[in-house]
């Protein structure tokens, strides 16, 4: 089973897409920094909060952009 595929399982168990590491990162931050696209959209239609902020202010678009993860950054407008 794929990573992408696995998170999709776990998924399924309804955890807290939302939850922060103690820096504020969560799991759709890190999946759009590395510029996972297909985890990125996962998240994203578990409910991932798109404007939520680490502790120093960063969305999860702003590293996916400036690190030219463009498939990442145009997720929200592809999917509604």
């Amino acid at each position: 089973m794929g990573v992408v595929a696995a998170m999709k399982a776990l998924l399924g168990d309804t955890p807290d897409v939302n939850a922060a590491a103690k820096d504020g990162n969560r799991a759709l931050h890190r999946a759009a920094l590395s510029g996972h696209v297909e985890a990125s959209k996962a998240l994203l239609g578990a409910r991932a909060d798109i404007e939520a902020a680490t502790n120093d202010g960063c969305r999860a678009l702003h590293p996916a952009a400036q690190n030219g993860h463009a498939g990442v950054v145009e997720l929200p407008r592809e999917m509604g």
